[in-house]
């Protein structure tokens, strides 16, 4: 078996737990409590990753522009609040019917790239790979 068929498994494996565990968390905070611990827990790791990086292969970190700024704030922002109404989802039902809503994440996206930036999909992308 190759090792990306491995590492793929172990990542959902572990995108779930940490799931069950966010929504564990929402026992004792609130979903935007959960969320917030969720990704200052991320950031940390963010920048010590970064800061190894930089030590690791003696390069500066680039000073990333404005305008790239403000696209990351913003999808910063939206993936905060869609992990709050995953969380506020999960509290409504189970945790299997909430984690099989979030996997139509990839046609929901599909949709929303075609509906606000006109990209067009399949077949015409799938026929532009091959």
């Amino acid at each position: 078996m190759e090792i990306w068929i491995l590492l793929t498994i172990a990542a959902a494996g572990v995108q779930a737990a940490r799931t069950a565990l966010q929504k564990h968390l929402t026992e004792r905070l609130t979903v935007f409590g959960a969320t917030f611990a969720r990704f200052l827990f991320g950031l940390l790791l963010i920048l010590v990753a970064l800061a190894a990086l930089s030590v690791i292969t003696q390069q500066d970190i680039p000073v990333p522009s404005p305008v790239f700024l403000g696209y990351a704030w913003a999808g910063g922002l939206l993936q905060l609040f869609g992990n709050a109404l995953l969380l506020h989802l999960l509290g409504l039902s189970t945790f299997t019917v909430g984690m099989t809503y979030t996997k139509t994440e990839v046609i929901q996206t599909v949709a929303v790239s075609f509906v606000v930036l006109g990209e067009r999909f399949w077949p015409y992308n799938a026929i532009r790979c091959f």
